[in-house]
């Protein structure tokens, strides 16, 4: 009876295992959705501005369903101008 109460004592006082961070950024988020579906080195190859980024995403949610929320697609949309942007 003690062994078992020094056994939940013990796991009682373990601490909490590392959480991997509750907000991915916009390029985690984009690699995990979009290369769920398809090879991302096409995306990343093109040179989009802002706006026809937009499209690509809201057709990629409207479309095929892809199941992003909003505040998900405004980070991917914010990583693909910033680092598969026209530059301008």
């Amino acid at each position: 009876m003690r062994r078992r109460w020094l056994v939940a004592l013990a796991l009682v006082s373990l601490p909490a295992p590392a959480q991997e961070s509750a907000d991915p950024d916009g390029k985690t988020l984009f690699r995990g959705y979009c290369g769920s579906c398809h090879s991302i080195e096409l995306p990343e190859s093109q040179q989009l501005d802002r706006a026809n980024w937009e499209w690509v995403l809201e057709d990629m949610v409207e479309k095929y369903k892809c199941s992003v929320t909003p505040e998900q697609q405004a980070l991917i949309l914010d990583y693909l101008v910033e680092h598969h942007g026209t530059g301008d």
